[in-house]
């Protein structure tokens, strides 16, 4: 990192406006409340992986109002390579002690779609408009390209019809990623062409 870049991200305390401190910022991957139950494993000897990581995120968690949190020193005086095994073997007895029969198979479909809600994307394809129909009122609508990478998040006035401009994204596919009134997701795809 060139000196210049360092001291310029350094000085920005106040504003956050240095774009690497605010992509930093933006990659944090403790600062949440899970909602779903989460266990956080380390070894207290761990050089690499510092123990201080995962107490901060379990502390920081619990603050927020996590209520499902656990955290586990697997092994105190493990080290980054004779933790891994332990901490693995114990992250798989955690995970099983969810395990459940299921009376049908399950699809990620059926676990984030109402299957009595419709939802219409068209004209698909499209060049520069699309129109969302729906039975339920919307409130936000994403568009990601087939990267994952997001083409921006639309607050939208709660409604059961959406026009979004999509001219200035390249001819390509995209999955748009609406949510309901009721926080249900619904995913389609459409296509952009030119």
């Amino acid at each position: 990192m060139q000196d210049s870049v360092l001291t310029s991200l350094l000085a920005d305390t106040i504003l956050y406006k240095h774009p690497l401190k605010r992509d930093l910022m933006l990659n944090d991957n403790y600062s949440w409340k899970p909602l779903m139950p989460l266990k956080l494993c380390y070894c207290g000897g761990d050089p690499l992986v510092l123990p201080g990581n995962s107490i901060m995120a379990y502390d920081t968690m619990i603050a927020k109002g996590a209520a499902n949190v656990s955290i586990l020193n697997v092994v105190p005086s493990g080290d980054h390579f004779s933790c891994f095994i332990p901490a693995l073997t114990s992250a798989r007895t955690w995970f099983e002690s969810f395990r459940t029969d299921c009376s049908k198979p399950v699809g990620i479909h059926d676990l984030m779609n109402d299957n009595s809600i419709t939802l219409t994307v068209y004209p698909n394809p499209s060049a520069d408009i699309i129109t969302i129909k729906t039975t339920i009122a919307l409130k936000h609508v994403e568009i990601t390209d087939m990267n994952g990478r997001s083409m921006g998040l639309n607050e939208i006035t709660p409604n059961q019809e959406v026009f979004l401009r999509i001219g200035n994204l390249d001819n390509g596919f995209y999955i748009l990623k609406s949510t309901d009134v009721n926080g249900n997701y619904h995913f389609n795809k459409f296509t952009v062409l030119k």
